[in-house]
């Protein structure tokens, strides 16, 4: 009767260290694109709440002599937001006017990750709706 003999192949250390090392690599690339892209995309939470926020104002200068000068509170003054802070948190919205107009300003806010977006840490609209940094919107 034949001995069969089977011999147990595993992976070596050095092949373990290289593939850990090739990974590595990959992911050092992939990961500050990753943050790129979902700062971009957190962007969006500032300019849906400009773009309301525009309209807001227009209707509430349909039905009084200015624009509001606030975001929260109500009557003339106000447009009646229960906050100032954007749905997702990540932006501060305030509103100014003038005879003329007026300017909402989206600001990140201090301790979230949007304020690390050296590009859009503020992004705004008038009432003609010309907006600030192009590539922000």
């Amino acid at each position: 009767m034949h001995r069969i003999q089977y011999r147990c192949q595993g992976v070596t250390l050095i092949e373990l260290v290289i593939t850990i090392a090739i990974i590595g690599i990959i992911a050092s690339f992939a990961y500050p694109s990753y943050q790129d892209s979902v700062m971009k995309s957190r962007r969006t939470d500032a300019t849906s709440a400009l773009l309301r926020l525009q309209m807001d104002q227009e209707k509430h200068r349909a039905n009084n002599p200015t624009y509001a000068t606030s975001v929260t509170g109500g009557g003339v003054a106000g447009l009646g937001w229960d906050s100032d802070v954007t749905d997702n948190g990540y932006y501060r919205v305030v509103t100014g006017n003038t005879a003329a107009g007026f300017t909402a300003t989206a600001t990140a806010v201090i301790g979230k990750s949007q304020e690390n977006d050296t590009l859009c840490t503020t992004i705004s609209i008038d009432q003609d709706g010309a907006t600030g940094v192009l590539v922000c919107w």
